[in-house]
Order: structure tokens, then sequence, then C-alpha cells
């Protein structure tokens, strides 16, 4: 599955070999402890309105077998819960050399499938 998505963003995205390091970068800040692990990165989705979408894609409520593909979010709705200043999206540019243009669809098409 990893290699999948890395394909795909490398692909669809023109990432190229920057695609791992971006998706290495989203899983570790997910997962920070200092910020709460994936709870405290799902409630920053929840205070946005979006935590059911999220949750969605981790297999939960909502989420049947056999179901559809998972809702998705748009760039617009990742930039406002993830795009401050010091956010994933800031560290993901500062970290990748990738234009913030490109992360922050990259990132949204990403997120159901490494959640």
């Amino acid at each position: 599955m990893w290699d999948s998505v890395v394909s795909e963003l490398a692909s669809r995205f023109g990432l190229g070999e920057q695609a791992a390091p971006l998706l290495r970068q989203t899983l570790a800040y997910a997962s920070r402890a200092d910020h709460g692990g994936l709870e405290g990165f799902i409630s920053k989705f929840d205070a946005a309105g979006l935590g059911a979408v999220v949750r969605a894609w981790l297999g939960g409520a909502g989420a049947a077998e056999g179901a559809a593909k998972p809702q998705s979010i748009s760039p617009a709705q990742l930039e406002t819960v993830l795009g401050q200043q010091g956010g994933l999206i800031s560290q993901l540019v500062a970290g990748t050399g990738v234009a913030r243009q490109t992360v922050t669809p990259a990132l949204a098409y990403a997120l159901p499938a490494l959640l």
C-alpha cells in the first residue's frame, strides 16, 4: 500500500522523489505524542467540523465493509485545519522544498489512504 500511495503522489502531483518524504513527515506529525498522537491530530479536524470524515478514513463509525471510497476533503479545508504558520503544511513545504500549492492538494489526496 505504501508504495502505491508514494507512486501515485509522485506521478499525479509531480512530486517525484519528494513523495515518500512528504508522506513520512505527515505520518510523523500525525502520530507525535507531544501533540496527542493520532487522536490529537484528529481533534484538529474535529475543531473544523471535519472529524466524522477523518474518523471514517480509520474504518470507524460510518465506514461499512464494501463501502464506497472514503470521502475526501478539499485543499481549502485542509489549509483551514493544517495550514497555520508552523503547521503541517508549512513544515512539509520547508522540509521537502515542494511548493505549497502542490503540497496541499497532494496531502488532501493522500490522507484518506494514510490514515
